[in-house]
């Protein structure tokens, strides 16, 4: 048997056995796509026809962490009209990491640095026909360019650079997030980065 051959096996083992094949290395997949308003942090609840509200409206962290919740957040609460929103922030990036649910998980900061946020930049495979995956791939491939894939075991730090993100405004379950905002809030999914 061939070396492709070999590759080739592996490979169809690996969808079969729910796998991921790297560089011809079979390693496990721990990670799986999300489910808690899943389908309101991947843009997935919105049609060609109920798109975001556009253009981005320039704001801060500290803007944006003093937000009142639009109502109860809960594992399947529906898109609030709030976070139809898209919202360009300049921030320092503090720490990232790849999150169970392949998100990559980014804790910025304001100017001040009284205040963290989190920014997600979602897996384009778990975002589903979302006519906005191309603008979510192109932003996590951008940040991994720069960045470099951050690790799942633990949080890197990004040295306080300065960037520009543009994403939609969402409003999380408070569970303990390492950065989360007081009142939940996040850029998800990033739809754009510099």
């Amino acid at each position: 048997m061939t070396t492709r051959e070999v590759k080739l096996l592996l490979a169809a083992a690996g969808v079969l056995l729910g796998t991921v094949v790297t560089l011809g290395f079979v390693t496990a997949a721990t990670q799986h796509c999300g489910t808690e308003r899943w389908d309101v942090k991947t843009l997935t609840d919105l049609s060609a026809t109920s798109r975001l509200q556009t253009p981005p409206i320039a704001a801060t962290v500290e803007d944006l962490v003093k937000r009142p919740v639009p109502g109860p957040i809960q594992l399947h609460t529906p898109r609030y009209p709030d976070e139809r929103q898209e919202y360009v922030v300049a921030a320092d990036l503090v720490e990232a990491k790849l999150e169970d649910d392949r998100d990559l998980h980014v804790v910025m900061t304001g100017a001040s640095r009284d205040w963290t946020m989190i920014a997600e930049f979602p897996d384009p495979r778990c975002v589903g026909n979302s006519v906005y995956r191309p603008m979510i791939a192109h932003a996590r491939r951008v940040f991994v360019s720069r960045y470099g894939m951050p690790p799942s075991t633990h949080f890197v730090s990004l040295g306080y650079r300065m960037a520009r993100l543009t994403g939609v405004l969402f409003f999380d379950v408070l569970h303990g997030q390492h950065g989360v905002a007081p009142n939940g809030v996040e850029l998800h999914p990033v739809l754009n980065f510099e």
